[in-house]
């Protein structure tokens, strides 16, 4: 362990330039032996490793990804492209609705923000608390996350929305993960 250190020590003042001067005085042989001695201990790490196989991977993957319901189903940041002329006030709400890219017109899920209680930008999260009543979406849709500022905390048409955002939350299968399960990308929303 000593040795270990030590060999640690002296490469890090070999690096520094005004350490350079005094790495000098060390007698060569013990610089040689302490160096030698990191070096077979990155040897005997690497002839330690195994190679992954099927039955003993090096990452476990997990079986169901969505075990907690109460996990996040969507996910994403909200922002302002430039705050100081696009402020929105302080009353105003923010409404965020899902709906699957396949449908966009049904509204699968939602929440809404008062303005005064966020900083931009900021993220969101959404779990299966947020869905409507009789609605469901799956975990391998894509998502169309909308957010709009509405002046009230009512949701509003394009027209009547002081700022609005679009974005997706890309369903991705990963290989290596179990057949069916996937993964989604957050979704950014600029509100312009």
């Amino acid at each position: 362990m000593k040795l270990h250190f030590a060999s640690s020590l002296i490469v890090c003042l070999m690096l520094i330039p005004c350490c350079q001067s005094w790495i000098k005085l060390i007698p060569q042989v013990v610089l040689a032996a302490v160096l030698s001695t990191a070096s077979m201990d990155e040897e005997m790490f690497l002839k330690a490793l195994k190679p992954p196989t099927a039955e003993t991977p090096q990452i476990n993957l997990p079986t169901d990804i969505r075990q907690d319901k109460n996990a996040p189903a969507v996910e994403g940041l909200v922002y302002v492209s430039n705050m100081k002329q696009t402020s929105p006030p302080a009353t105003d709400f923010i409404i965020l609705t899902v709906r699957n890219l396949e449908q966009p017109d049904e509204i699968l899920a939602g929440a809404k923000i008062p303005v005064s209680k966020v900083r931009f930008p900021f993220n969101f999260a959404m779990s299966d608390k947020n869905v409507l009543p009789g609605k469901a979406w799956k975990y391998s849709d894509d998502l169309l996350v909308v957010a709009k500022i509405c002046p009230s905390s009512e949701p509003c048409s394009d027209n009547e929305a002081r700022l609005k955002a679009r974005g997706i939350a890309k369903a991705i299968s990963v290989p290596g993960m179990p057949p069916g399960t996937s993964v989604r990308a957050g979704a950014s929303l600029k509100l312009e």
